[in-house]
């Protein structure tokens, strides 16, 4: 089976799928909608779709509204599949409306839920299971280079900490940037779970994400945050530990703007942007 009929009978068994589960009125429609249903039942969700045309990769606060879904499909092992064409998915959902006016349903994200009564069809969901296994197994690799450069970024921040070039705090960050915009290499912003409805702190991540997009500076998400502290010896003889949240690599030291570990995050950062991963997620494992 040639690669180019694979990706046509996916997109029919999606349709498939939409078309059922919306006669059965057991779709989730919208970024947020969604992602408080499948907080709040991640078990009852089957599909998580997710929507994105060229039109919209400017966007920087729905590209981060949509890594935030695909984190949280990932961690509770929700199939996600992605489309490019939302005056599509409307029309499978019966949405006429989707041309611009105000009353028109946020279709970036539609989460395929349980029924409540006949089962969604059955050909339909084997064909796309299969297919995001086989994503998944694809993804592998991609897990094992990811591992190496946490590593990687582990390397760099114990440099510039040595270095004496690291500034760290949200709000330590968001001054340095404010008064010297040209003067870091690397923001790192950290978040665990448990700390993912701080709304405030979302709102200072959302604010340093948008000036590091304007000024072309490498971002990347982590979490790991008991990592980081061990790192930066925050663990020890301190009253008060830092505000770990945000981590500046600035370019206050010769030898950290030469050192290859910083060379090799920033070429994978890069490579985030090509894939359309503005935030790439990083995870930080204790030693």
């Amino acid at each position: 089976m040639t690669e180019q009929w694979m990706i046509k009978m996916v997109g029919q068994a999606l349709e498939e799928l939409l078309v059922e589960a919306y006669h059965q009125n057991c779709l989730r429609i919208g970024v947020i909608e969604s992602y408080k249903y499948m907080k709040a039942n991640p078990h009852r969700v089957v599909l998580c779709v997710l929507a994105s045309e060229k039109e919209t990769e400017g966007d920087i606060m729905l590209q981060m509204n949509l890594i935030q879904l695909k984190d949280m499909c990932y961690k509770k092992n929700v199939s996600i599949m992605c489309s490019t064409d939302t005056r599509r998915l409307a029309e499978l959902v019966n949405m006429d409306d989707i041309n611009g006016n105000e009353a028109s349903r946020d279709l970036h994200c539609i989460l395929v839920t349980v029924p409540p009564v006949k089962p969604l069809p059955r050909q339909a969901l084997q064909i796309l299971s299969s297919f995001c296994e086989e994503s998944r197994r694809r993804d592998s690799s991609t897990q094992k280079k990811m591992e190496t450069i946490s590593q990687t970024l582990e390397h760099v921040l114990l440099t510039a900490h040595h270095q004496n070039c690291l500034t760290v705090g949200v709000y330590e960050s968001a001054k340095f940037l404010n008064e010297y915009p040209d003067g870091a290499v690397l923001c790192v912003l950290a978040l665990d779970e448990e700390d993912e409805d701080d709304a405030a702190l979302q709102i200072h991540f959302k604010l340093l994400q948008a000036f590091c997009y304007n000024n072309y500076l490498d971002i990347l998400r982590v979490t790991g945050m008991r990592r980081l502290a061990q790192l930066l010896d925050e663990t020890s003889n301190r009253n008060e530990s830092r505000d770990l949240h945000c981590i500046l690599v600035t370019n206050t030291s010769e030898q950290i703007l030469q050192c290859e570990a910083l060379q090799q995050v920033a070429r994978f950062c890069e490579e985030s942007r090509h894939r359309y991963e503005c935030l790439p997620h990083l995870e930080l494992q204790d030693r």
